[in-house]
Protein backbone atom coordinates (compact mmCIF):
# COMPACT_ATOMS: atom_id res chain seq x y z
CA UNK A 1 0.00 0.00 0.00
CA UNK A 2 1.36 3.38 -1.03
CA UNK A 3 1.24 6.41 1.22
CA UNK A 4 -0.72 9.39 -0.05
CA UNK A 5 1.35 12.53 -0.30
CA UNK A 6 -0.24 15.89 0.27
CA UNK A 7 1.35 18.93 -1.29
CA UNK A 8 1.73 21.74 1.24
CA UNK A 9 -0.04 24.98 0.38
CA UNK A 10 -0.02 28.45 1.84
CA UNK A 11 -2.70 29.05 4.44
CA UNK A 12 -3.98 31.97 6.46
CA UNK A 13 -4.02 32.10 10.23
CA UNK A 14 -6.79 33.73 12.25
CA UNK A 15 -4.75 36.93 12.16
CA UNK A 16 -4.72 36.68 8.33
CA UNK A 17 -0.98 35.96 8.17
CA UNK A 18 0.09 33.57 5.41
CA UNK A 19 2.19 30.55 6.35
CA UNK A 20 3.41 27.38 4.67
CA UNK A 21 2.01 24.00 5.50
CA UNK A 22 -1.35 22.33 5.52
CA UNK A 23 -3.22 20.93 2.57
CA UNK A 24 -6.07 21.71 0.22
CA UNK A 25 -8.67 20.94 2.90
CA UNK A 26 -7.18 23.61 5.13
CA UNK A 27 -7.39 26.12 2.29
CA UNK A 28 -11.04 25.22 1.70
CA UNK A 29 -11.72 25.53 5.43
CA UNK A 30 -10.18 29.01 5.48
CA UNK A 31 -12.20 29.99 2.43
CA UNK A 32 -15.41 28.72 4.02
CA UNK A 33 -14.60 30.50 7.27
CA UNK A 34 -14.08 33.78 5.41
CA UNK A 35 -17.37 33.34 3.55
CA UNK A 36 -19.28 32.67 6.77
CA UNK A 37 -17.70 35.71 8.43
CA UNK A 38 -18.60 37.90 5.45
CA UNK A 39 -22.21 36.70 5.18
CA UNK A 40 -22.67 37.12 8.94
CA UNK A 41 -21.13 40.60 9.04
CA UNK A 42 -22.81 43.97 8.78
CA UNK A 43 -21.47 44.19 5.20
CA UNK A 44 -23.62 41.30 4.01
CA UNK A 45 -26.13 43.70 2.45
CA UNK A 46 -23.31 45.01 0.22
CA UNK A 47 -22.66 41.63 -1.43
CA UNK A 48 -23.67 41.98 -5.07
CA UNK A 49 -23.76 39.90 -8.22
CA UNK A 50 -21.97 41.31 -11.26
CA UNK A 51 -24.39 43.00 -13.69
CA UNK A 52 -22.57 41.69 -16.78
CA UNK A 53 -24.70 38.93 -18.34
CA UNK A 54 -21.89 36.41 -18.83
CA UNK A 55 -20.32 36.87 -15.37
CA UNK A 56 -21.26 34.84 -12.29
CA UNK A 57 -18.98 36.56 -9.75
CA UNK A 58 -20.05 38.01 -6.44
CA UNK A 59 -18.27 41.03 -5.00
CA UNK A 60 -18.41 43.28 -1.97
CA UNK A 61 -19.62 46.75 -3.00
CA UNK A 62 -17.41 49.17 -1.09
CA UNK A 63 -18.35 52.22 -3.18
CA UNK A 64 -19.51 55.28 -1.28
CA UNK A 65 -23.10 55.22 -2.56
CA UNK A 66 -23.33 51.43 -2.90
CA UNK A 67 -24.00 51.71 -6.62
CA UNK A 68 -21.20 49.62 -8.09
CA UNK A 69 -22.49 47.40 -10.92
CA UNK A 70 -19.60 45.19 -12.01
CA UNK A 71 -17.09 42.95 -10.29
CA UNK A 72 -14.25 44.60 -12.21
CA UNK A 73 -14.53 47.72 -14.35
CA UNK A 74 -11.58 46.70 -16.53
CA UNK A 75 -13.24 43.43 -17.50
CA UNK A 76 -17.00 43.22 -17.08
CA UNK A 77 -17.64 46.95 -16.87
CA UNK A 78 -15.74 47.63 -20.07
CA UNK A 79 -17.45 44.76 -21.90
CA UNK A 80 -20.89 45.93 -20.78
CA UNK A 81 -20.21 49.53 -21.78
CA UNK A 82 -18.89 48.46 -25.19
CA UNK A 83 -22.00 46.31 -25.74
CA UNK A 84 -24.28 49.21 -24.74
CA UNK A 85 -22.39 51.59 -27.05
CA UNK A 86 -22.63 49.17 -29.96
CA UNK A 87 -26.36 48.70 -29.38
CA UNK A 88 -26.92 52.48 -29.32
CA UNK A 89 -24.67 53.01 -32.34
CA UNK A 90 -26.40 50.28 -34.37
CA UNK A 91 -29.84 51.59 -33.39
CA UNK A 92 -28.92 55.14 -34.41
CA UNK A 93 -27.48 53.92 -37.71
CA UNK A 94 -30.63 51.90 -38.42
CA UNK A 95 -32.81 54.94 -37.64
CA UNK A 96 -30.56 57.32 -39.59
CA UNK A 97 -31.05 55.31 -42.76
CA UNK A 98 -34.63 56.59 -43.11
CA UNK A 99 -33.79 60.27 -42.55
CA UNK A 100 -31.50 62.22 -44.85
CA UNK A 101 -29.93 65.60 -44.37
CA UNK A 102 -30.67 65.86 -40.63
CA UNK A 103 -27.30 64.86 -39.21
CA UNK A 104 -24.62 67.13 -37.75
CA UNK A 105 -22.65 67.29 -41.00
CA UNK A 106 -25.79 68.34 -42.91
CA UNK A 107 -26.45 71.13 -40.39
CA UNK A 108 -22.84 72.33 -40.65
CA UNK A 109 -23.04 72.39 -44.45
CA UNK A 110 -26.18 74.54 -44.32
CA UNK A 111 -24.39 76.90 -41.98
Amino acid sequence: MRAITVTPVRRMSCSRQASSGGDAWMVLAELARGAVELFASTSADRIRECAYDDCTRLYLDTSLGGTRRWCDMRLCGNRAKVAEFRARHNASRAGAGTRTGTGTSARRARG
